[in-house]
């Protein structure tokens, strides 16, 4: 399907279709292909959204949540969790980069039955209630990773500008594992609609590319940009395909954070290969402790 998809951005390109067009034509196949998971999850979200106390807890004009330790409950628990499953495997000092050298997940599908509790976390009631209303659709899982980003100098892919393109909304959610200092590449972020009024700027409309600070910062203040930084526990949920961001320019020291992503079920990413490689993060999630939660098994595409 993926090669499928491939040839129809490539037919949609030669047409002129506009980026986003093509990415539309897409989502319309994908939708039609899986119509009936794709109206349980819209009928499940209108009631999450109905009677859910998380229900406008990520803004939808911002596109994002800043959270500390304590705001939602267990996250606390989660840093000390990846904490000691870093040290377990031995730590900076044994740590190896992986294929993007300055990115990489050192977490495993092992991990996530021996600590059960991490993926609970990331499976809990305030975590899918949230991502869920701000979607408009019960989300499928995506990826999750503990990523160390260790002393570089590079200025390259993810450390540029850019917006993810697994769909035309989503949620990413970061936890800083250690403390954060600006040397150390913390998560960088732009509001969503200053995010469009930059992207206005320089007519960018989907995930075309990456794109230097100059030419973002002439259509926005730098100051307006929200840097990650902070003690372990401080996080965000941000929508990474509608916010500009950057991450690991790590000059000095290292930098450890827990990611998860949530996207729409079917989303519109097309299948590189590239999650198959050394660093990158985890796809295949233990399943049979949800095996029963009807929920939960829509967030792990078990209703696909």
């Amino acid at each position: 399907m993926d090669y499928l998809d491939s040839r129809i951005i490539r037919l949609a390109r030669m047409a002129r279709f506009s980026p986003s067009w093509a990415r539309r034509i897409v989502k319309f196949r994908r939708v039609a292909c899986h119509m009936g998971a794709y109206l349980r999850r819209r009928v499940a979200a209108r009631k999450i959204q109905g009677t859910s106390e998380w229900a406008q807890y990520i803004p939808r004009e911002q596109g994002y949540r800043l959270l500390s330790h304590d705001s939602l409950a267990g996250s606390a628990r989660v840093v000390e969790i990846c904490r000691e499953l870093f040290e377990g495997k031995g730590g900076i000092q044994s740590f190896q980069k992986g294929k993007k050298p300055f990115f990489t997940n050192v977490l495993e599908a092992a991990d996530l039955e021996a600590r059960p509790e991490l993926l609970d976390f990331i499976l809990s009631d305030p975590v899918i209630e949230s991502v869920t209303s701000y979607l408009g659709t019960v989300p499928r899982l995506n990826s999750l990773g503990l990523f160390v980003s260790d002393a570089n100098e590079s200025m390259e892919s993810s450390q540029l500008f850019h917006l993810d393109g697994e769909d035309f909304r989503m949620v990413k959610c970061f936890y800083n594992l250690d403390d954060v200092a600006p040397e150390n590449g913390p998560f960088t972020f732009l509001p969503k609609d200053v995010s469009r009024r930059v992207r206005k700027g320089l007519k960018v409309e989907t995930d075309e590319g990456r794109i230097d600070d100059g030419d973002v910062f002439k259509y926005c203040d730098e100051e307006e940009a929200i840097r990650l930084t902070g003690p372990p526990g401080q996080g965000a949920f941000v929508d990474t395909a509608n916010c500009l961001h950057f991450g690991s320019r790590a000059r000095a020291g290292y930098r450890m954070v827990l990611m998860f992503c949530y996207s729409p079920y079917p989303n519109v990413k097309i299948d590189k290969g590239k999650f198959d490689l050394p660093g990158m993060p985890v796809r295949n999630f233990p399943v049979k402790r949800y095996a029963h939660d009807p929920l939960r098994r829509m967030v792990l595409g078990l209703d696909a």
